[in-house]
């Protein structure tokens, strides 16, 4: 994951969580959705590409 400051990636992290990209799994692990990432993701830093699977 790339970010343009360190602000940008504690901004993008915090809204990763909020919007429930990142979740605990039924096995207890921490878990991502990986198309909510890169969507919320590209929102918080669009100079950064980010990789889909499209």
């Amino acid at each position: 994951m790339l970010h343009t400051s360190v602000e940008d990636f504690w901004i993008t992290t915090i809204a990763f969580y909020d919007e429930g990209v990142y979740f605990l799994a039924k096995d207890g692990y921490l878990n991502y959705n990986m198309d909510k990432e890169s969507e919320i993701g590209e929102k918080y830093n669009p100079e950064i590409s980010y990789c889909r699977e499209d």
